[in-house]
């Protein structure tokens, strides 16, 4: 049976329901911030540079790393993904997928998606990818339970070296400042679209 390290579990809400152990793992991880699980879970796909998807109890969900934003990968093939977006996802495929892994869950992030400190042993990937310059420090919304005091000093280390993202010098855009941007230009598209649509069906 799954023990988490730290912060109590009440199963107060679900007396008298029967559940998979895998149900109940996610229940804890998504619903009881900082709770922790050693060497539970496989990384069994690596989406981007921050969000993988983990398999535990036989039950897979999605992680989102917390303390970092890794530059954007393109959603469509007419859209240009972010530079170093390809080289920080194979980054952390290289590091992570396939391996057991341990998760510091912080709650939910979005529907399905979970806020999570991931651990390789004991090295927080996280930071791992801050150290490699793959990615920043998130600058949004990020769990209150989290202390991102401890993640600033690896990103000016290698903001200091220019070591990945950071070669990139003034050019450098956050992945937060590009998805305001793209979905800026996709707004435009979608109002030329349809005014270039009403304007042919004119007679």
């Amino acid at each position: 049976m799954l023990k988490p390290k730290t912060a109590a579990f009440a199963p107060c809400a679900f007396v008298g329901r029967i559940f998979r152990p895998g149900f109940l793992l996610l229940v804890i991880l998504f619903a009881v911030p900082l709770v922790s699980f050693a060497e539970e879970f496989t990384v069994i796909k690596v989406f981007n540079g921050d969000t993988i998807q983990v398999k535990g109890q036989d039950t897979p969900f999605t992680v989102r790393l917390a303390g970092i934003d890794a530059p954007e990968l393109s959603a469509k093939k007419s859209e240009e993904a972010q530079p170093f977006g390809r080289e920080a996802r194979t980054y952390l495929e290289n590091l992570i997928l396939n391996k057991r892994v341990s998760i510091k869950g912080y709650g939910e992030k979005s529907y399905g998606l979970m806020w999570g400190e991931v651990f390789l042993g004991d090295r927080n990937v996280s930071l791992e990818m801050l150290r490699a310059g793959y990615a920043a420090v998130y600058l949004e919304k990020s769990p209150k339970e989290l202390d991102l005091s401890r993640y600033y000093p690896d990103q000016k280390e290698a903001k200091a070296a220019k070591k990945g993202i950071w070669a990139l010098g003034n050019n450098y855009v956050s992945p937060a400042q590009w998805r305001k941007r793209r979905k800026t230009k996709r707004s435009i598209a979608a109002l030329l679209y349809g005014i270039l649509h009403q304007g042919g069906n004119t007679e």
